[in-house]
C-alpha cells in the first residue's frame, strides 16, 4: 500500500482530522507517541481499520498542528453498510478523542472525517 489518496484501499477510505491550535513540542511528542503505541500494538477497538498516519505541523505559519488517521471506513467501501460505516465513525471519533484528550483539550465535535473519494473527483 502506497501513502496517498489514489492508492487502492485508500481510495475507499477517508481519514478522521483534527486541528490543534498552539500545541506545545511537548504535547505534539505525547499525541504521536500515543497514537503510534495504540495502533503498532494493535490495542486499540479501531486498529483494524487504520491504513496510515499523520501529523501536519503548521504551527510556524498557522499555529495550528494537523493530526489525521487514515482509514478504509469511506463510503465507497462495500465492505460496510451505511449503518455499520455511521456508527463505526462515531465510535472511532469518540476514541480518538479520548486518547488525543489525555494530552490536549479538545471536543468530538472538532474530528472531522473526509472522503478519499471526494478528493479524487
Amino acid at each position: 500500500m502506497k501513502p496517498t489518496w489514489e492508492d487502492p484501499i485508500n481510495k475507499l477510505g477517508g481519514n478522521f482530522c483534527l486541528e490543534m491550535k498552539n500545541v506545545s513540542p511537548d504535547e505534539m511528542d505525547k499525541i504521536w507517541q500515543k497514537l503510534l503505541l495504540i495502533l503498532v500494538g494493535e490495542s486499540w477497538e479501531f486498529s483494524e481499520y487504520v491504513t496510515g498516519i499523520r501529523i501536519v505541523d503548521r504551527q510556524k505559519k498557522h499555529s495550528t498542528l494537523k493530526v489525521e488517521i487514515w482509514t478504509t471506513l469511506g463510503f465507497t467501501n462495500p465492505e460496510f453498510s451505511k449503518e455499520q460505516r455511521l456508527e463505526l465513525k462515531d465510535g472511532f471519533r469518540e476514541s480518538m478523542h479520548r486518547q488525543i484528550g489525555q494530552f490536549y483539550n479538545c471536543y468530538v465535535d472538532s474530528i472531522f472525517f473526509t472522503e478519499h473519494a471526494r478528493k479524487l473527483n
